[in-house]
């Protein structure tokens, strides 16, 4: 029997129905983490499946009853989940689909100086950190400086706890699952957690390519250059910083913004800053979109920008590749090679914006339209999707 335990996030809709597509139901059994409050979330998949308290306890008592032969399977392997896998002490085979913030924001003090920019991480380091208050115009300066002190290192001393924590989870994963075929992921994984020695098994989610690939292109809309920045309302998109950025190499854009879900202080700073930057220019999508109108949505945009130092976003990345878009991503971030390694991509350096004509990139990605397509297809299409899954989920 393969058991999973997922969380209310809109990537699971398909990955439920996929089970089912494949007939592969009895052999599967699905818990979603999610309290009463947070109940459906994004799900709105008709195919039956276990709702779970997502506390350690409640997790513990369904893991209890897993037999030595059981496979267990993980989609956001954070917090009361990771956390009760070790403590059962198990020793079943895990496999764990690597989401994002579950690896590279958990606990996300530990991580802030990589993640973030300059001005996002002012705000993180602002939001999350004790503030030691220098002032002298307080009567109780020293006092309330010596406390301030003392906050900040017990406060250190917590996140240290919570890193070495995540050290013994990660440990424990036997293979973590990616939806890209290099390994550059991994071992910025084993970089940033060395306890890590789990093996790549290539797994996808649904990408959005066959229902993408079938949308005829639309003519140009006159007027400014219209830019999807970013992917969500996580702080990760560095939205302060890159919203900067794009203001001065290309200053006639409008930009639009996906704010439907994410972080609540992430979703206000995106807010503030596009704002700021952009005034009427700024366009944040507040409500979630479903996946037939997410594409008409994109299809409309010239390109995208991706500010974000982590790998994350491969859905909307690719999405816009095979809907004829340029898309703009760091080359420090771990995805940059291997979306170059597939050859041919309209994939550009972001911090190279000030350097190409967006006109000719714009261009260039329209007429390398089929060409990408039949490149992404051998990767990301309906059909490899449900074949890596059988294979995965394929009892021994």
């Amino acid at each position: 029997m393969n058991r999973h335990f997922i969380n209310t996030d809109k990537f699971f809709n398909a990955y439920i129905d996929d089970i089912y597509a494949l007939g592969l139901e009895a052999d599967n059994e699905i818990y979603v983490l999610a309290n009463q409050e947070n109940r459906p979330g994004h799900l709105t998949t008709d195919n039956p499946f276990w709702y779970v308290e997502n506390d350690v306890d409640s997790i513990l008592k369904v893991i209890s009853t897993f037999q030595p032969e059981d496979k267990i399977f993980v989609c956001w392997y954070s917090g009361p989940v990771a956390e009760a896998i070790v403590k059962s002490g198990i020793k079943n085979p895990l496999y764990v689909y690597l989401m994002g913030g579950d690896f590279y924001a958990d606990p996300i003090e530990w991580h802030v100086d990589w993640l973030f920019d300059k001005l996002t991480r002012r705000k993180i380091k602002k939001a999350y950190f004790p503030q030691v208050k220098w002032t002298r115009k307080n009567p109780f300066h020293w006092y309330r400086i010596k406390t301030d002190l003392v906050k900040a290192h017990q406060h250190k001393v917590q996140v240290k706890k919570a890193y070495q924590k995540k050290l013994k989870e990660i440990e424990r994963i036997d293979y973590i699952v990616l939806p890209i075929q290099d390994v550059a992921e991994i071992d910025l994984v084993k970089r940033l957690y060395p306890t890590c020695h789990a093996k790549h098994v290539y797994g996808l989610f649904d990408q959005n390519f066959d229902m993408a690939s079938l949308l005829c292109t639309k003519p140009r809309r006159d007027g400014k250059w219209r830019i999807l920045f970013g992917n969500s309302a996580d702080p990760t998109n560095n939205y302060i910083d890159g919203f900067k950025y794009l203001s001065k190499v290309l200053p006639d854009v409008e930009v639009f913004t996906i704010l439907s879900y994410g972080d609540e202080n992430g979703k206000k700073w995106a807010l503030e800053a596009g704002e700021k930057t952009f005034g009427d220019d700024f366009h944040p999508i507040m409500d979630f979109m479903p996946r037939a109108c997410y594409l008409d949505f994109l299809m409309d945009k010239d390109a995208v920008v991706m500010f974000h130092n982590r790998p994350q976003a491969v859905g909307n990345i690719m999405t816009a590749l095979v809907l004829g878009k340029p898309v703009f991503i760091k080359k420090s971030n771990a995805l940059y090679e291997f979306l170059k390694s597939i050859g041919g991509l309209p994939v550009y350096d972001a911090v190279d914006l000030k350097k190409v004509s967006l006109e000719s990139c714009i261009n260039e990605a329209l007429k390398k339209r089929e060409n990408t397509i039949k490149a992404v297809e051998g990767i990301y299409s309906n059909r490899l999707r449900l074949e890596l899954l059988k294979k995965m989920l394929r009892l021994e």
